[in-house]
């Protein structure tokens, strides 16, 4: 039951993101340090982030309702989890000015990384 929740959880929060990468693409982002050049920078912005946030959050959804489909689903979330903290982390060591509003989400991401590393361990053996 928890791992459903934790998968409906992302499902949610992958949606929204997406939705609003969607809807107002300019105040999404500025809100994550993004300055798109152009019509091809703003297009690149909406189907990247748009496409790939709606694209996970499918993933999350399926994984969150499919018994058979929730090891998957983890493995999923605990990889682009610990693939955004260590980056994030880095960036905060290396960039002359890193942060702004990352500051705010980054405890998100350590969490949901963490609660996703929880998880997926007693399932290890199904992969």
């Amino acid at each position: 039951m928890t791992s459903t929740i934790y998968l409906a959880v992302n499902a949610v929060i992958y949606l929204v993101f997406a939705v609003w990468c969607v809807i107002q693409p300019a105040q999404t982002s500025a809100f994550v340090g993004l300055q798109p050049v152009g019509g091809a920078g703003r297009s690149e912005f909406f189907a990247v982030y748009g496409g790939l946030e709606f694209g996970l959050a499918v993933i999350f959804a399926l994984a969150a309702w499919r018994p058979g489909l929730q090891t998957a689903g983890l493995l999923v979330a605990a990889c682009t989890y610990a693939g955004i903290v260590l980056f994030r982390s880095a960036a905060f060591l290396t960039q002359s000015a890193p942060g702004g509003n990352a500051w705010y989400i980054f405890p998100l991401e350590v969490t949901m990384a963490v609660l996703g590393v929880i998880l997926l361990l007693p399932r290890l053996r199904e992969l």
